[in-house]
């Protein structure tokens, strides 16, 4: 470079010099050559020059967005366009059939959109809830504890069965003192081997008096069990014993409200005693009924530990979560259908209006889809539109739901199929304030967790897909080390959700993830931003 300026300097001395020469002096042709040549060759060395410089590259750190799961897993998060139309009434019926035990609203009142406004009597779907929503937090625990290994798996077992003794035990202390206390006031002498029905049983008094003396040694063998019973012994047998000789007495319950039904003239109390004596004896079979799914959950209880006991015995703690969310699915499944039936004993107003019409009161006994009441809302709105089937998974009715950020509304119907000419499902939603959204146009509906959830099910990990690095043979999100290095965490994908997914394994909503992984790579050293 030093030699190269030292020729570009010569060359510049002689053609100062040449235009140096005096003013007069005759500049031929030669000489004007001569001129251009030498500027023409300083240019070009001066170029040459330049272009052989290096210039240093800027090393700059690239900058990511972090942000927590929890923050981005807020929901489904997502949203459609809905049309406004009127809405008139909504005719309500019971879904399922039985006595209605109580009616929460009168005619004339106003009602709001997933209000409960009669119940009919469901101890034995409440009973089944909750031992579908037991066994289920114990498939859950399952899963989250993994490959315990057999030392846990036992101990799981031998809880369960210290459970299943002391609810066997309870289960007779009920149904005795049931028998004792209410049905045997209904007999002279109920433990001996003339009862002695003290009601006109209408053909069925010598059934129903067999039926008591029988019951008398089905409770002595049930005390006698639930006495000596112990986890070492046959617990599953003791338990089906204790369901059996709950069913007797149910049985004798239903033969006793029958006789009392058909005593209609005269006999020996009069109709408000009769139908005093039917209540009294409805309410002791609802008990029953609780006590006979109490023992099922106890087998069920029972079941799942032996089942977690030999999937330890047999993996040692490897493929555990496999098998182990296999059996959360299957509980959930249980606890889903158990909901839907229990849902089914509920009439549930889907809108918001008044009370015109009520068909239904406390004592009724009402077939299946028999009409409850009539709420109408003529002034009121709703929302009608359609979503992917995917994301029909991810709402509920009665969840809360956003029109073009100005009013709010709630999930009243989700279709059950998938429309064949739209490809989505037709959805409903009721507007909480119809005033501000006008019938004819179009909103834009925002769908978002509200924490009204009540069920036992818990929200899943929902992460943006620009999140996701996808490998050779796995999926990765990029957290960030004490070093600012990019560090790769190994997850395990669920279902696609518009443009977010769910992620099963390998996250917890306290964790903090690069919000998008495009063009990044593990180990390279970044920059946060928030």
């Amino acid at each position: 470079m030093q030699s190269m300026l030292r020729v570009v300097l010569s060359v510049f001395k002689d053609l100062l010099a040449f235009i140096k020469q005096p003013f007069g002096m005759k500049w031929t042709r030669k000489r004007v050559i001569a001129a251009i040549l030498a500027v023409l060759v300083a240019g070009w060395f001066i170029s040459r020059g330049q272009s052989d410089e290096v210039v240093a590259p800027v090393e700059t750190t690239p900058e990511v967005k972090v942000s927590q799961v929890a923050n981005l897993s807020g929901g489904a998060g997502f949203a459609i366009t809905g049309s406004v139309e009127a809405l008139a009434e909504a005719q309500l019926k019971a879904e399922a059939g039985g006595r209605v035990t109580a009616v929460s609203t009168e005619i004339g009142k106003f009602v709001s959109a997933g209000q409960v406004i009669a119940t009919l009597d469901n101890a034995s779907e409440r009973a089944s809830l909750l031992g579908a929503q037991g066994a289920y937090e114990a498939a859950l625990a399952a899963n989250r504890q993994g490959a315990l290994g057999i030392t846990e798996a036992t101990t799981g077992l031998e809880t369960a069965k210290r459970n299943a003794v002391t609810g066997n035990a309870s289960g007779y202390n009920v149904v005795s003192g049931v028998v004792r206390t209410t049905v045997d006031s209904y007999f002279s002498n109920p433990t001996s081997a003339l009862p002695g029905l003290r009601i006109d049983g209408k053909g069925s008094t010598q059934t129903i008096n067999a039926a008591r003396v029988a019951l008398e040694g089905s409770l002595a063998k049930w005390q006698s069990e639930s006495t000596t019973l112990t986890t070492a012994g046959n617990i599953n047998s003791a338990l089906e014993n204790g369901r059996r000789y709950t069913r007797e007495v149910v049985s004798l319950i239903d033969s006793l409200v029958s006789a009392l039904e058909r005593d209609t003239d005269g006999g020996t109390s009069g109709d408000v005693a009769r139908a005093a004596n039917i209540a009294l004896l409805t309410g002791a079979r609802g008990t029953l009924l609780g006590i006979e799914s109490s023992l099922q959950g106890s087998l069920t209880a029972i079941t799942a530990a032996e089942d977690a006991k030999s999937r330890a015995e047999i993996t040692a703690g490897n493929g555990g979560p496999t098998a182990n969310s296999a059996a959360l699915t299957q509980a959930l499944g249980a606890v889903r259908a158990a909901q839907a039936q229990y849902e089914k004993t509920l009439v549930r107003t889907p809108i918001s209006g008044v009370v015109n019409a009520l068909y239904i009161k406390r004592g009724d006994f009402v077939a299946p889809q028999a009409d409850a009441a009539v709420i109408a809302n003529n002034n009121g709105k709703q929302v009608a539109g359609a979503i992917t089937e995917a994301d029909s998974q991810t709402i509920k009715i009665g969840d809360v739901v956003h029109f073009d950020d100005v009013a709010t509304g709630t999930v009243t119907a989700i279709a059950g199929a998938v429309d064949p000419k739209t490809g989505k499902v037709a959805i409903k939603m009721s507007v909480s304030n119809p005033e501000i959204l006008t019938t004819g146009t179009t909103v834009s509906v925002s769908f978002a967790d509200t924490g009204t959830n009540t069920s036992p099910v818990e929200t899943p990990i929902i992460i943006p897909l620009t999140a996701v690095k996808l490998m050779a043979d796995s999926a990765v999100v990029f957290t960030i080390n004490s070093e600012s290095k990019l560090e790769a965490r190994i997850i395990t994908l669920g279902r696609v959700l518009g443009d977010t997914i769910i992620v099963t394994e390998g996250l917890t909503k306290l964790d903090t993830i690069v919000v998008d992984v495009r063009g990044r790579k593990a180990g390279e050293t970044v920059t946060v931003t928030y």
